[in-house]
Protein backbone atom coordinates (compact mmCIF):
# COMPACT_ATOMS: atom_id res chain seq x y z
CA UNK A 1 0.00 0.00 0.00
CA UNK A 2 1.16 3.50 -0.78
CA UNK A 3 0.76 5.62 2.34
CA UNK A 4 1.99 8.96 3.59
CA UNK A 5 2.35 9.87 7.25
CA UNK A 6 -0.61 9.73 9.63
CA UNK A 7 -1.67 12.56 11.85
CA UNK A 8 -1.15 12.56 15.58
CA UNK A 9 -3.69 10.73 17.76
CA UNK A 10 -3.23 13.23 20.58
CA UNK A 11 -6.58 14.33 21.96
CA UNK A 12 -8.54 11.65 20.08
CA UNK A 13 -10.87 9.58 22.24
CA UNK A 14 -11.11 6.90 19.56
CA UNK A 15 -9.18 6.31 16.36
CA UNK A 16 -11.36 6.15 13.24
CA UNK A 17 -10.20 5.45 9.70
CA UNK A 18 -12.45 6.05 6.69
CA UNK A 19 -12.47 3.50 3.87
CA UNK A 20 -13.45 4.09 0.23
CA UNK A 21 -13.64 1.66 -2.69
CA UNK A 22 -12.99 2.97 -6.19
CA UNK A 23 -13.77 1.35 -9.52
CA UNK A 24 -13.01 3.59 -12.51
CA UNK A 25 -14.54 6.71 -10.95
CA UNK A 26 -11.55 8.80 -9.92
CA UNK A 27 -13.42 12.10 -9.99
CA UNK A 28 -16.11 11.01 -7.55
CA UNK A 29 -13.58 9.22 -5.36
CA UNK A 30 -11.40 12.33 -5.18
CA UNK A 31 -14.42 14.35 -4.06
CA UNK A 32 -15.16 11.74 -1.40
CA UNK A 33 -11.55 11.83 -0.17
CA UNK A 34 -11.68 15.59 0.24
CA UNK A 35 -14.99 15.45 2.12
CA UNK A 36 -13.61 12.89 4.55
CA UNK A 37 -10.41 14.84 5.13
CA UNK A 38 -12.61 17.68 6.36
CA UNK A 39 -13.99 15.41 9.09
CA UNK A 40 -11.97 16.11 12.24
CA UNK A 41 -12.70 12.65 13.62
CA UNK A 42 -11.23 10.85 10.60
CA UNK A 43 -7.68 9.77 11.32
CA UNK A 44 -6.82 8.52 7.84
CA UNK A 45 -8.64 7.87 4.57
CA UNK A 46 -7.87 4.52 2.96
CA UNK A 47 -8.75 4.09 -0.72
CA UNK A 48 -8.82 0.68 -2.37
CA UNK A 49 -8.62 0.99 -6.14
CA UNK A 50 -10.15 -2.03 -7.88
CA UNK A 51 -8.80 -2.73 -11.38
CA UNK A 52 -6.47 0.18 -10.81
CA UNK A 53 -5.37 2.48 -13.62
CA UNK A 54 -2.96 4.37 -11.37
CA UNK A 55 -4.85 7.62 -11.78
CA UNK A 56 -5.49 7.93 -8.04
CA UNK A 57 -1.78 8.01 -7.14
CA UNK A 58 -1.66 11.84 -7.07
CA UNK A 59 -4.19 11.72 -4.23
CA UNK A 60 -1.69 10.07 -1.87
CA UNK A 61 -0.78 12.66 0.76
CA UNK A 62 -0.71 12.93 4.56
CA UNK A 63 -3.73 11.03 5.93
CA UNK A 64 -4.50 9.35 2.58
CA UNK A 65 -3.46 5.79 1.78
CA UNK A 66 -3.93 3.92 -1.50
CA UNK A 67 -4.18 0.19 -2.11
CA UNK A 68 -4.09 -0.69 -5.81
CA UNK A 69 -5.52 -3.99 -7.07
CA UNK A 70 -4.88 -5.14 -10.62
CA UNK A 71 -8.22 -6.96 -10.83
CA UNK A 72 -11.77 -5.97 -10.00
CA UNK A 73 -12.27 -8.09 -6.89
CA UNK A 74 -15.77 -6.83 -6.22
CA UNK A 75 -17.07 -5.12 -3.10
CA UNK A 76 -15.97 -7.62 -0.45
CA UNK A 77 -12.62 -8.26 -2.13
CA UNK A 78 -12.05 -4.52 -2.31
CA UNK A 79 -13.16 -3.58 1.19
CA UNK A 80 -11.30 -6.37 2.99
CA UNK A 81 -7.74 -5.17 2.18
CA UNK A 82 -8.66 -1.75 3.52
CA UNK A 83 -10.09 -3.24 6.71
CA UNK A 84 -6.95 -5.30 7.19
CA UNK A 85 -4.78 -2.23 6.70
CA UNK A 86 -6.67 -0.25 9.32
CA UNK A 87 -6.59 -3.14 11.80
CA UNK A 88 -2.83 -3.40 11.40
CA UNK A 89 -2.49 0.25 12.43
CA UNK A 90 -4.58 -0.24 15.56
CA UNK A 91 -7.72 1.77 14.86
CA UNK A 92 -10.79 1.48 17.06
CA UNK A 93 -13.29 1.61 14.19
CA UNK A 94 -13.49 1.98 10.42
CA UNK A 95 -16.06 4.13 8.66
CA UNK A 96 -16.88 2.30 5.42
CA UNK A 97 -18.65 4.65 3.04
CA UNK A 98 -19.47 4.54 -0.66
CA UNK A 99 -17.94 7.18 -2.88
CA UNK A 100 -21.48 8.18 -3.91
CA UNK A 101 -22.51 8.78 -0.28
CA UNK A 102 -21.77 11.55 2.18
CA UNK A 103 -22.45 12.34 5.82
CA UNK A 104 -24.44 15.37 6.89
CA UNK A 105 -22.71 17.68 9.40
CA UNK A 106 -22.48 16.16 12.86
CA UNK A 107 -23.31 12.63 11.71
CA UNK A 108 -19.89 11.15 12.38
CA UNK A 109 -19.79 12.74 15.82
CA UNK A 110 -23.11 11.08 16.64
CA UNK A 111 -21.85 7.71 15.40
CA UNK A 112 -18.71 8.20 17.51
CA UNK A 113 -20.79 9.09 20.56
CA UNK A 114 -22.93 5.96 20.13
CA UNK A 115 -19.79 3.87 19.80
CA UNK A 116 -18.24 5.33 22.93
CA UNK A 117 -21.40 4.94 25.01
CA UNK A 118 -21.92 1.31 24.04
CA UNK A 119 -18.24 0.54 24.62
CA UNK A 120 -18.18 2.16 28.06
CA UNK A 121 -21.45 0.43 29.01
CA UNK A 122 -20.13 -2.94 27.87
CA UNK A 123 -22.80 -3.36 25.18
CA UNK A 124 -21.49 -5.77 22.52
CA UNK A 125 -22.22 -3.84 19.32
CA UNK A 126 -21.09 -5.28 16.00
CA UNK A 127 -22.03 -2.48 13.60
CA UNK A 128 -23.26 1.10 13.92
CA UNK A 129 -25.03 2.85 11.06
CA UNK A 130 -26.62 6.22 10.35
CA UNK A 131 -30.02 6.70 8.80
CA UNK A 132 -29.39 6.54 5.04
CA UNK A 133 -31.47 8.87 2.87
CA UNK A 134 -31.98 9.28 -0.86
CA UNK A 135 -31.03 12.58 -2.46
CA UNK A 136 -34.71 13.59 -2.55
CA UNK A 137 -34.95 13.26 1.23
CA UNK A 138 -36.84 9.98 1.27
CA UNK A 139 -35.53 7.15 3.47
CA UNK A 140 -33.32 4.56 1.80
CA UNK A 141 -32.25 2.38 4.72
CA UNK A 142 -32.98 2.46 8.43
CA UNK A 143 -31.83 -1.08 9.13
CA UNK A 144 -33.04 -4.10 7.20
CA UNK A 145 -34.68 -7.44 7.80
CA UNK A 146 -34.26 -10.70 5.88
CA UNK A 147 -37.19 -13.06 5.22
CA UNK A 148 -35.74 -16.53 4.54
CA UNK A 149 -39.05 -17.94 3.26
CA UNK A 150 -39.05 -15.53 0.33
CA UNK A 151 -35.31 -14.76 0.30
CA UNK A 152 -36.30 -11.09 0.40
CA UNK A 153 -35.14 -8.01 2.25
CA UNK A 154 -36.75 -4.88 3.62
CA UNK A 155 -34.32 -1.96 3.99
CA UNK A 156 -36.89 -0.02 6.03
CA UNK A 157 -37.72 -2.75 8.49
CA UNK A 158 -40.29 -2.13 11.19
CA UNK A 159 -39.27 -5.28 13.05
CA UNK A 160 -35.99 -6.64 14.40
CA UNK A 161 -32.98 -5.58 12.33
CA UNK A 162 -30.98 -8.33 10.61
CA UNK A 163 -28.45 -6.22 8.71
CA UNK A 164 -27.16 -2.72 8.04
CA UNK A 165 -26.22 -1.41 4.64
CA UNK A 166 -22.50 -0.97 4.02
CA UNK A 167 -23.17 2.12 1.92
CA UNK A 168 -22.23 3.83 5.19
CA UNK A 169 -21.42 1.95 8.37
CA UNK A 170 -19.07 2.24 11.32
CA UNK A 171 -17.30 -1.06 11.93
CA UNK A 172 -15.63 -1.50 15.34
CA UNK A 173 -12.28 -3.28 15.19
CA UNK A 174 -13.51 -5.66 17.87
CA UNK A 175 -16.21 -6.85 15.46
CA UNK A 176 -13.64 -7.61 12.77
CA UNK A 177 -11.52 -9.51 15.26
CA UNK A 178 -14.51 -11.51 16.51
CA UNK A 179 -16.66 -11.95 13.39
CA UNK A 180 -14.06 -11.64 10.62
CA UNK A 181 -14.06 -9.77 7.35
CA UNK A 182 -16.61 -9.75 4.55
CA UNK A 183 -17.11 -13.06 2.76
CA UNK A 184 -15.55 -12.67 -0.69
CA UNK A 185 -17.73 -15.45 -2.12
CA UNK A 186 -20.35 -12.75 -2.75
CA UNK A 187 -18.30 -10.47 -5.04
CA UNK A 188 -21.00 -7.79 -4.71
CA UNK A 189 -24.56 -7.63 -3.35
CA UNK A 190 -25.93 -9.51 -0.32
CA UNK A 191 -22.62 -9.44 1.59
CA UNK A 192 -24.08 -6.82 3.93
CA UNK A 193 -27.03 -9.09 4.74
CA UNK A 194 -24.64 -11.98 5.35
CA UNK A 195 -22.43 -9.92 7.62
CA UNK A 196 -25.34 -8.60 9.66
CA UNK A 197 -26.61 -12.13 10.23
CA UNK A 198 -23.10 -13.25 11.18
CA UNK A 199 -22.90 -10.39 13.68
CA UNK A 200 -26.14 -11.55 15.29
CA UNK A 201 -25.00 -15.18 15.20
CA UNK A 202 -21.86 -14.05 17.02
CA UNK A 203 -23.87 -12.57 19.89
CA UNK A 204 -23.37 -8.91 18.93
CA UNK A 205 -25.95 -6.19 18.28
CA UNK A 206 -26.72 -3.99 15.28
CA UNK A 207 -27.21 -0.34 16.16
CA UNK A 208 -28.75 2.47 14.12
CA UNK A 209 -28.39 6.14 15.07
CA UNK A 210 -31.44 7.95 13.62
CA UNK A 211 -30.11 11.47 14.16
CA UNK A 212 -26.92 10.66 12.23
CA UNK A 213 -27.78 11.01 8.54
CA UNK A 214 -25.98 9.91 5.39
CA UNK A 215 -27.13 10.65 1.85
CA UNK A 216 -26.56 7.98 -0.78
CA UNK A 217 -27.00 8.41 -4.53
CA UNK A 218 -27.93 4.77 -4.90
CA UNK A 219 -28.25 4.66 -8.68
CA UNK A 220 -24.67 5.86 -9.16
CA UNK A 221 -23.33 2.63 -7.71
CA UNK A 222 -25.19 0.60 -10.34
CA UNK A 223 -25.03 2.73 -13.43
CA UNK A 224 -21.91 1.29 -15.03
CA UNK A 225 -22.53 -2.41 -14.44
CA UNK A 226 -25.35 -2.94 -16.94
CA UNK A 227 -26.91 -6.40 -17.30
CA UNK A 228 -24.35 -8.07 -15.06
CA UNK A 229 -26.25 -6.63 -12.07
CA UNK A 230 -28.64 -9.58 -12.46
CA UNK A 231 -25.73 -11.99 -12.43
CA UNK A 232 -23.98 -10.52 -9.39
CA UNK A 233 -27.22 -10.26 -7.42
CA UNK A 234 -28.24 -13.84 -8.23
CA UNK A 235 -24.77 -15.04 -7.26
CA UNK A 236 -24.90 -13.26 -3.91
CA UNK A 237 -28.42 -14.46 -3.15
CA UNK A 238 -27.42 -18.04 -3.95
CA UNK A 239 -24.35 -17.90 -1.72
CA UNK A 240 -26.38 -16.40 1.14
CA UNK A 241 -29.11 -19.04 0.94
CA UNK A 242 -26.57 -21.87 0.70
CA UNK A 243 -24.88 -20.53 3.83
CA UNK A 244 -28.09 -20.02 5.80
CA UNK A 245 -29.67 -23.32 4.66
CA UNK A 246 -33.14 -24.12 6.03
CA UNK A 247 -36.11 -22.25 4.51
CA UNK A 248 -33.82 -19.77 2.77
CA UNK A 249 -32.30 -22.56 0.70
CA UNK A 250 -35.27 -24.87 0.17
CA UNK A 251 -38.05 -22.29 -0.24
CA UNK A 252 -36.71 -18.76 -0.52
CA UNK A 253 -34.05 -19.30 -3.18
CA UNK A 254 -36.22 -21.34 -5.62
CA UNK A 255 -39.09 -18.87 -5.17
CA UNK A 256 -36.94 -15.81 -5.77
CA UNK A 257 -34.99 -17.24 -8.72
CA UNK A 258 -38.16 -18.52 -10.40
CA UNK A 259 -39.73 -15.09 -10.02
CA UNK A 260 -36.73 -13.34 -11.53
CA UNK A 261 -36.59 -15.75 -14.47
CA UNK A 262 -40.33 -15.38 -15.12
CA UNK A 263 -40.18 -11.57 -15.07
CA UNK A 264 -37.34 -11.56 -17.58
CA UNK A 265 -39.14 -13.95 -19.89
CA UNK A 266 -42.36 -11.93 -19.74
CA UNK A 267 -40.52 -8.67 -20.40
CA UNK A 268 -38.48 -10.33 -23.18
CA UNK A 269 -35.22 -9.82 -21.39
CA UNK A 270 -32.60 -12.52 -21.38
CA UNK A 271 -32.72 -14.77 -18.30
CA UNK A 272 -29.11 -15.76 -18.98
CA UNK A 273 -27.56 -13.48 -16.36
CA UNK A 274 -29.82 -14.74 -13.58
CA UNK A 275 -29.13 -18.38 -14.42
CA UNK A 276 -25.40 -17.74 -14.71
CA UNK A 277 -25.42 -15.96 -11.37
CA UNK A 278 -26.97 -18.99 -9.66
CA UNK A 279 -24.26 -21.23 -11.11
CA UNK A 280 -21.60 -18.71 -10.06
CA UNK A 281 -22.97 -18.71 -6.52
CA UNK A 282 -22.98 -22.50 -6.25
CA UNK A 283 -19.40 -22.62 -7.53
CA UNK A 284 -18.22 -19.83 -5.22
CA UNK A 285 -19.84 -21.48 -2.20
CA UNK A 286 -18.27 -24.83 -3.08
CA UNK A 287 -14.84 -23.22 -3.47
CA UNK A 288 -15.22 -21.56 -0.07
CA UNK A 289 -16.11 -24.92 1.49
CA UNK A 290 -13.10 -26.54 -0.15
CA UNK A 291 -10.93 -23.76 1.25
CA UNK A 292 -12.31 -24.29 4.76
CA UNK A 293 -11.81 -28.04 4.40
CA UNK A 294 -8.16 -27.48 3.57
CA UNK A 295 -7.69 -25.01 6.42
CA UNK A 296 -9.62 -27.03 8.99
CA UNK A 297 -7.97 -30.37 8.27
CA UNK A 298 -10.71 -32.16 6.37
CA UNK A 299 -13.88 -30.57 7.71
CA UNK A 300 -16.06 -28.67 5.25
CA UNK A 301 -17.54 -26.71 8.16
CA UNK A 302 -15.92 -23.62 9.57
CA UNK A 303 -14.49 -24.72 12.92
CA UNK A 304 -14.59 -21.08 14.02
CA UNK A 305 -18.05 -20.09 12.72
CA UNK A 306 -17.85 -16.47 13.80
CA UNK A 307 -14.86 -15.90 11.52
CA UNK A 308 -15.11 -16.13 7.75
CA UNK A 309 -12.00 -14.41 6.50
CA UNK A 310 -11.29 -15.44 2.90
Amino acid sequence: MTFDQTISDEGRSIKIDALLLNWHDEERTTEAINRLLDEELVRNVIVVDNESSGRLRPQVRPRVGLIEQAENRGFAGGINPGLRSSLERGVDAVLVINTDAYLLPGALERLRDAFEVTRSDGVPVGLIAPRVMNTDGSPQSTGGSFNPWFASTDDLSSRAIDYLTWACVLVPSTSLERIGLLDESFFMYWEDVDYGLRVLDGGLHLLTVPDAIAVHEKSVSHSKAGGVIDRYSARGLTVLCLKRRGPALWFGLPFRVAGRLLIRLVTRRSPHFVAQGVFDGVRAHRQAKDHRRAVNGGSAHDLTPSREIP
